[in-house]
């Protein structure tokens, strides 16, 4: 379901000339990383909050 909808940001920009709104963009990550979970069986976003926090405390 994520791809799709990524498939369906890049199109809508794709249509718009290239650019997208925050809006759009924030979707896109969204939906890139719901595909991520479901390819890596959810272990993606434990490795995005291992990055997340790894940042914080850089």
């Amino acid at each position: 379901m994520g791809m799709i909808g990524a498939m369906g940001a890049v199109a809508s920009a794709a249509m718009k000339g290239g650019q997208l709104s925050e809006q759009e963009k924030a979707r896109f990550v969204e939906n890139i990383n719901l595909a991520n979970d479901a390819q890596t069986g959810g272990m993606a976003l434990y490795s995005r909050r291992a990055d997340e926090a790894f940042a914080k405390v850089q």
